[in-house]
């Protein structure tokens, strides 16, 4: 039972290793930003599929697909905006940014109609020059690019706009542009259109239009059997849809939705509340009663779509026999108030609606030629609100609790370790990886052939309880009286030769204490100076090369007296740049080089992994991790290198997505 429970706890903390866990939060975090960014996108539009199933089309032709949306909203960049670099600025940008990722996704979902239901500019009534108006058309179609749109046909797909109140205004003010509706006809088409979809007429109506009408037709107070339409109007426009000689299916758009009862339900997929009444400069929450009730018994269109209210509603109307049949059926309308395309204060999810079209079976007056389904987008301030928020929180929870487990798993394999053998001095040779023989400090329990010197060694001192501690000595570069050597630590040196093994080495070979006002100083530094083994983790036991001949027979080297401060020539087909001065009563120089492709590669690799913040931090934090705060220095340093990786991927990867939409 013992060696199960040691093997568990050995794999728990090989997995609760620093580096282990920091790989697995970077590419955690690699992976969850990669989703919210790009892959939220594709899955939402991805399941929310055409309703073609609930039709039945001709079999050598599909339904027609419809794409609604409404109110877009685009801000004019004309208007100042506050900063990016503050909080609201960076809020609306990443709200900006949303809209235009969700279109270049819907976009792709294989469309053959589009239709925007009013509200394209959150501001273009009030833009009084063109060149204004021209540029604020610019921004819309760069967050709505048409050209990207694509079908399986190799043909254009057809866009079509109604305007909304935002776009040409609603009433009159002094603040409105005399030209919004000139603008609106010249960059996004007829204030009314009749647009013939699979064997339908899709009506497209102005309802800021009809209001401002239906107010001249109150203020004489006329009924529309006696009211002379307006040329060109949208009482005219109505006329002319009940005429039309097709005797197509009507589908009515208008920006503005039909009248109804306050009290009425909007189903379960609204968020909030229903749809009021509400009347105020410039808006209209609803169609009057009165015109409401012409419009349908006009047209008595088979589905209507409507924008505006920026939350979902599904209502029904309920239509009286017509006139010329008294003793009919009653007529059943529904209408679908498409949600906002951007986000709004009272939706917490944006949307847009599918609609499918197939042609119409007349023996059959029972078919079903229309099927529709609304859709969600992500929220972008949800993702970071609900999602990145709480998990940077946890992930920081993650890295606290590992660095305590880990620091009372270390702690408790040294005080497991102090019982082990004493430490030994033993000349035993290693061969490092490239060649060299090495000499280490290592916890050898030597054989009773060896040759070793030890502390326990008779005629020497033992040594002071720092001596415990394994440190990396240079070999001194000048004889020393004895008395003049501390005993703390005892380093060997080969005076005659560099012995293969430890049976070759005399007896009385020479042992080379290092000196008392070292120690100090060096014990500190031994750590940070300790080399490296072959798989790249610190080993405080091995021993520096040292070549004793190179060390007598080498002449020494001094820098080059020269005039200029600096230089620069090429070295191995290498550019460098070198400068000598004087610092601190010595001459020095400093070389700089143009780095080559892999080492430029690395070293951005080792930035962009945050590596350097861990390797700083440890060397500053060897005296801290001593003591009780070390734990939460550890934390720290750890936590700030997981943040700077996944802050450079979000930033390169938005980078990226801006750059490529």
């Amino acid at each position: 039972m013992s060696g199960l429970r040691e093997r568990r706890s050995g794999r728990l903390s090989r997995a609760c290793a620093p580096h282990v866990l920091l790989n697995g939060l970077r590419i955690f975090w690699f992976s969850l930003i990669l989703w919210a960014e790009i892959g939220i996108y594709f899955y939402r539009v991805g399941t929310c599929s055409w309703p073609d199933k609930s039709l039945r089309s001709v079999p050598s032709e599909r339904p027609a697909h419809v794409l609604l949306i409404a109110d877009p909203q685009v801000r004019n960049p004309a208007l100042p905006h506050a900063s990016k670099w503050t909080w609201s600025g960076w809020r609306q940008s990443i709200l900006d940014f949303s809209v235009k990722k969700s279109w270049n996704v819907l976009s792709r979902s294989n469309v053959d109609v589009v239709i925007f239901l009013g509200d394209m500019l959150a501001s273009g009534r009030i833009v009084s020059s063109e060149n204004e108006y021209k540029e604020y058309v610019g921004k819309f179609r760069e967050v709505f690019p048409l050209d990207r749109l694509t079908r399986r046909q190799d043909s254009t797909v057809p866009v079509y706009f109604i305007p909304g109140n935002e776009d040409i205004g609603l009433g009159k003010s002094i603040y409105y542009s005399k030209n919004a509706r000139r603008y609106y006809v010249k960059y996004f088409g007829p204030l009314n259109q009749k647009v013939y979809v699979r064997n339908h007429t899709f009506a497209l109506l102005n309802a800021p239009g009809l209001v401002d009408e239906d107010y001249q037709r109150a203020a004489r107070d006329t009924k529309y059997e006696q009211w002379v339409p307006i040329p060109g109007g949208p009482v005219n426009f109505i006329e002319t849809v009940r005429q039309d000689t097709h005797d197509y299916p009507v589908v009515l758009f208008s920006h503005i939705p039909l009248g109804r009862p306050e009290t009425a339900s909007c189903g379960p997929l609204r968020e909030k509340g229903t749809i009021v009444r509400g009347v105020g400069p410039s808006y209209q929450n609803m169609l009057g009663k009165y015109t409401t009730s012409y419009v349908l018994e006009t047209l008595r269109p088979q589905m209507v779509f409507s924008g505006d209210d920026r939350d979902y509603c599904d209502y029904t109307h309920v239509l009286p026999p017509a006139e010329h049949n008294p003793t009919g059926n009653t007529t059943f309308v529904r209408e679908v108030t498409v949600k906002s395309f951007s986000l709004a204060k009272n939706i917490r999810h944006p949307g847009y609606h599918l609609l499918s079209v197939t042609y119409p079976s007349f023996p059959s007056a029972s078919q079903k030629t229309l099927a529709d389904r609304p859709c969600q987008l992500p929220n972008p301030l949800a993702l970071y609100s609900s999602v990145y928020t709480p998990l940077i929180f946890l992930s920081f929870i993650i890295i606290a609790a590992s660095q305590v487990y880990f620091h009372r798993t270390k702690r408790g394999l040294r005080l497991h370790h102090t019982s082990s053998p004493r430490l030994s001095i033993s000349p035993v040779p290693f061969t490092d990886t490239d060649g060299s023989s090495l000499y280490a400090l290592s916890q050898y329990t030597p054989a009773p052939e060896s040759a070793i010197w030890s502390p326990s060694t008779p005629g020497m001192k033992q040594p002071s309880p720092r001596g415990v501690l394994p440190s990396v000595r240079t070999p001194l570069s000048a004889p020393m009286a004895l008395s003049a050597r501390s005993l703390s630590a005892p380093v060997l040196r080969a005076t005659q030769s560099r012995p293969g093994s430890p049976l070759l080495s005399p007896a009385h070979s020479q042992l080379m204490l290092p000196h008392a006002d070292e120690e100090d100083m060096m014990n500190n530094l031994s750590m940070e100076h300790a080399h490296t083994n072959g798989h790249g983790s610190l080993t405080p036991y091995e021993h520096s090369n040292y070549d004793e001949e190179s060390d007598t027979e080498e002449a020494a080297y001094f820098l080059p007296t020269t005039d200029s401060k600096s230089t620069r020539h090429r070295s191995a087909g290498q550019r460098t740049w070198s400068w000598s001065f004087e610092l601190l009563g010595r001459r020095r120089r400093m070389t700089l080089r143009v780095p080559t492709a892999p080492s430029a590669l690395s070293t951005l690799g080792y930035v962009l992994s945050g590596e350097f913040l861990g390797n700083v931090g440890r060397r500053k934090s060897l005296a801290a991790r001593t003591r009780s705060e070390g734990i939460m220095w550890a934390v720290l340093l750890d936590a700030a290198v997981v943040a700077w990786s996944a802050a450079g991927f979000w930033i390169a990867l938005n980078w990226w997505l801006r750059w490529i939409i």
